[in-house]
């Protein structure tokens, strides 16, 4: 909103005046700021793109991480920190895998527009997670059914091919 203003989640008047603004103000001073960091920052906001996709693909569910020990039981802590690092490995292994998929079947020439299709949905959202920061699997999850679908789709193929192979 203002020229040489720092960003901090915790404490900040430019968030507050955001707020402030009604829905159509706020999408001409989001506009406006966007240009301005196109002509004058570039390489900053590329930087904080690429951190904000690296970051929502390796950090885990928001969820878990704001469970609380409400019964005091002497267990909490091990469960909590279990599914910290389930959520996590989750939120890595699938964005990678997804990305590896969505690759092969974009690149297959012979491929059906279904497959396509949801590849580049794969893609298309998680790309455009990088928007937000500190999101974690938020984005992510929504894409993780399409995920499967092609993950089948990959594993019937190659079950096919193999036993084709075996047959000759």
């Amino acid at each position: 909103m203002q020229n040489n203003t720092d960003y901090n989640k915790g404490i900040n008047d430019r968030v507050d005046r955001f707020s402030s603004l009604t829905d159509s103000n706020q999408k001409k001073v989001a506009s406006e700021d966007l240009r301005l960091q196109l002509k004058t920052n570039k390489l900053n906001l590329i930087k904080a793109y690429g951190i904000n996709l690296v970051t929502n693909a390796t950090k885990g569910s928001a969820s878990v991480f704001g469970c609380e020990n409400i019964l005091k039981t002497s267990y909490f802590n091990y469960c909590l920190y279990l599914f910290k690092v389930i959520s996590k490995l989750q939120n890595i292994i699938f964005t990678l895998f997804g990305l590896l998929l969505a690759s092969y079947f974009l690149i297959q020439r012979r491929g059906e527009i279904y497959d396509k299709m949801i590849s580049f949905v794969i893609f298309y959202i998680i790309f455009v997670s990088a928007i937000s920061s500190d999101q974690g699997d938020r984005f992510h999850i929504v894409v993780y059914p399409l995920i499967l679908i092609l993950f089948a789709k990959f594993i019937s193929k190659k079950i096919t091919s193999f036993s084709e192979l075996l047959q000759k």
